[in-house]
C-alpha cells in the first residue's frame, strides 16, 4: 500500500512540475529597431518611439512597424510569431501527458519571428 502510494505521489507531481513550463517563460520579447533617417517617426503597434530602440513587445501577437516622415516613402513591416522552443516542449509534453498542453495557451509558449528590424527611408519622387 505504502509504495503504491509513492508511485501515485511522483506520479502526480511529475505531471505537476512537467505541465506548462510556457507558464513560468517571459510573456515579452525585446525587439531592436533602428534605421535611417534616426529623426523619423516610428510607430511600434499604434506606440511611437525614438530610434535606435529596444522595446518590449507581446510574444503571442502580431507585431507591426510604421516608419514615416515628410519628404519619405513610408516603411510599413509586419511579422508573426510561432512556437517558442519552451512551447515546442509543451506540445511534446502535451502528447504524452496531456497536462502541459495548457502551457500553449500562455504567452511565453510563443515568440516573434524577427527581432531585430532595420529600416532606410526613401525619398518621394515628385
Amino acid at each position: 500500500m505504502l509504495e503504491r502510494s509513492i508511485r501515485l505521489f511522483l506520479a502526480v507531481t511529475t505531471l505537476i512540475v512537467s505541465g506548462g513550463c510556457s507558464f513560468f517563460a517571459p510573456a515579452t520579447q525585446s525587439i531592436h529597431i533602428n534605421g535611417i533617417p534616426d529623426d523619423a517617426t516610428v510607430v511600434i503597434n499604434g506606440n511611437s518611439v525614438k530610434v535606435p530602440a529596444t522595446i518590449d513587445v507581446p510574444r503571442n501577437k502580431n507585431l507591426t512597424i510604421i516608419v514615416h516622415k515628410n519628404g519619405f516613402k513610408t516603411y510599413k513591416v509586419t511579422t508573426g510569431y510561432s512556437l517558442s522552443t519552451i512551447g515546442i516542449v509543451d506540445a511534446i509534453g502535451c502528447w504524452l501527458f496531456l497536462l502541459p498542453g495548457v502551457g500553449l495557451l500562455s504567452p511565453g509558449a510563443w515568440e516573434l519571428m524577427e527581432n531585430n528590424f532595420y529600416y532606410t527611408l526613401t525619398p518621394e519622387v515628385k
